[in-house]
């Protein structure tokens, strides 16, 4: 992902634009523009969304899905694991942060840019768990307890652990 330099504006501003397309993220404020992502970003995306389904079956887990935080942004998830049930989501008509319970971000080429502006983000809405998959490094970097500074732990995960029922070496291996 790469920033704009344009002016900050708000979650309602960013959700009237037309011009922008439709991976847009607004972060921290700002408008983040996407940049292509290869083949191995789309399968471990997909391969994770698919084992975190089947791991936390009472959890609805949705691939590449908007985080609308009040005010103040939209970034675009990777991987999100919601608190309630789609159904529940769908009859409240709400992609609101307070719902989420995971998000995960898959870094092949972007892990400076989730590690900073999005981590913060995050933290800053309460989303109690973000997960970020450095693939370069081999890395799954779990942060938990989120304040308004950022999150206060750090739990680093290599392809010989699991997270959450999940073994890691497929996506970090």
């Amino acid at each position: 992902m790469t920033a704009a330099t344009s002016p900050t504006m708000t979650l309602e501003e960013f959700l009237r634009r037309d011009d922008l397309p439709e991976e847009a993220e607004l972060v921290l404020g700002r408008v983040v523009l996407p940049t292509p992502e290869g083949p191995d970003h789309y399968f471990l995306v997909r391969l994770l969304t698919r084992a975190l389904s089947a791991a936390l079956a009472n959890r609805d887990v949705d691939k590449e899905a908007p985080v609308s935080i009040l005010g103040e942004g939209q970034p675009r998830a990777d991987v999100v694991v919601y608190r309630k049930s789609f159904e529940e989501r769908l009859a409240a008509s709400t992609l609101d942060a307070k719902d989420v319970e995971i998000v995960i971000e898959v870094s092949v080429t972007t892990a400076a840019y989730d590690l900073g502006d999005k981590e913060e983000q995050y933290a800053r809405a309460g989303i109690p768990e973000y997960v970020v998959f450095d693939v370069r490094r081999g890395t799954a970097i779990v942060h938990t307890d989120p304040t308004a500074l950022g999150y206060a732990r750090r739990a680093f995960l290599t392809a010989a652990d699991e997270y959450r029922g999940v073994p890691l070496a497929p996506f970090l291996g």
